[in-house]
């Protein structure tokens, strides 16, 4: 659903999962650390799963503009009305975003301006 759908300054963001590739020089999505607890509920189980999705805005600009812009196209198309779909096996009962917080770290040759989101997710063994 991201995969060329988050777009800043008329680029569309690369997403990566896990970590970004060495060579990358501009900005990008990460999918990074995961979470997941399961407990049996009824001769099934449930899982909390959370999955944090880290935005990195790389450039010579300052602030958090572009990372709050990709941000906030994120969350419109990972957002509780439309739990993503999984294996026929599971249901995502629940999409929720369980905290969103911003990082910067200037130095020499970029300036780093970072949002992150933690989407917590249900999901129902089926």
């Amino acid at each position: 659903a991201l995969d060329g759908n988050i777009i800043i300054d008329g680029d569309a963001l690369p997403i990566y999962d896990g970590e970004a590739p060495p060579e990358v020089q501009g900005s990008y999505i990460l999918l990074g650390d995961r979470t997941s607890t399961q407990t049996p509920a009824k001769g099934r189980f449930t899982s909390e799963c959370t999955l944090l999705v880290d935005v990195v805005i790389k450039g010579p600009n300052f602030g958090f503009k572009d990372s709050e812009d990709a941000a906030e196209q994120i969350m419109a198309l990972i957002n509780s009305d439309s739990n993503p779909v999984c294996a026929s096996s599971f249901q995502v009962v629940t999409t929720s975003i369980q905290s969103t917080n911003n990082l910067n770290g200037l130095n020499r040759t970029d300036n780093i301006f970072r949002t992150l989101i933690r989407y917590r997710h249900l999901v129902n063994q089926i």
